[in-house]
Parts: structure tokens; sequence; C-alpha cells
């Protein structure tokens, strides 16, 4: 849980890897817990949003370094 504690809201734009519906998301720490599916085809989104996390931390972790 303490993970939870430290992660940082941020924005991003992802894209359904079925339909390629793109979308603006804002992700918080709830949003962890709940699969999110794309409003267009129901697809779930779980993988394209840890990428998109993933991708966020990386940048952060570059600007740093």
């Amino acid at each position: 849980m303490e993970q939870l504690e430290d992660f940082k809201p941020f924005r991003a734009e992802i894209e359904c890897s079925q339909c390629h519906y793109q979308m603006a998301i804002m992700l918080q720490p709830v949003h962890m817990e709940i699969p999110i599916q794309c409003p267009a085809c129901g697809h779930n989104l779980t993988y394209v949003i840890r990428k998109s996390i993933r991708q966020h931390l990386k940048e952060a972790f570059a600007l740093l370094g």
C-alpha cells in the first residue's frame, strides 16, 4: 500500500489497442484497483494504462538523471 501513497496523479493520452479510440485520462491511485474499459468498444485498458504509467515514470526519471 506504500506504493499508492507515493503515486502522483498524472494526465495521459491513451489509445485503445483494439479499436484505436483515443482518450485523455487522469490517473490516480484508485484507478489501479478497478478495471477500466474503452468507452467505445469495452476492451480492457489495464495493459495500455500500465504502459502509459511506465512511460511516464521513465520520462520523469530521465529528467531527474
